[in-house]
């Protein structure tokens, strides 16, 4: 990122910042479901611990209200990296945050060495599909993807929008 310290302001004023997730900001975000004890974050979180993907959080305070899962290991051979699971807090959506963190991680797949920035978005996300077409991204492709149950935290898999942008 290019400051850790680097505090953000919403449309509403409120500040926040960005940082790499530690195991206790994980556990707070109960608003997603996020849960460590199910196969996706349990995956995820030993991909952390083995050095392949980093999580990330926004925070207001101590309170994460966005996180979201950076990849620049899975696609390495063609200088691609992932941005995968963003989530906001719902009552912190259309406040720049999507935008915030989407340009942040950008900037890390470059210091990383990627070309190329790859995500994905569920059918029926309208929303998510508008930031990342706003952003750059071009759709390129259709495809299963893995995600987690809400309710559960279990992962699934359903229908998702591959898309792409030269970084």
């Amino acid at each position: 990122m290019t400051n850790q310290n680097t505090m953000y302001k919403m449309n509403n004023q409120l500040e926040y910042q960005i940082k790499v997730a530690t195991m206790q900001d994980l556990k707070k975000i109960n608003w997603s479901n996020v849960d460590l004890k199910h196969s996706y974050y349990v995956d995820k979180w030993g991909q952390k611990l083995d050095g392949k993907l980093e999580f990330y959080v926004a925070t207001v305070g101590e309170f994460p209200i966005s996180h979201v899962i950076l990849d620049w290991t899975k696609y390495a051979d063609n200088k691609i990296g992932d941005i995968s699971s963003l989530t906001v807090f719902e009552i912190f959506r259309g406040q720049g945050i999507g935008t915030k963190i989407i340009g942040e991680m950008e900037n890390i797949l470059k210091l990383k060495g990627c070309e190329i920035s790859q995500t994905g978005a569920v059918l029926s996300n309208k929303g998510a599909l508008k930031l990342y077409k706003r952003l750059g991204y071009t759709i390129t492709g259709e495809k299963f993807g893995t995600s987690a149950n809400p309710n559960t935290g279990e992962a699934f898999q359903e229908m998702c929008y591959t898309m792409q942008k030269v970084l």
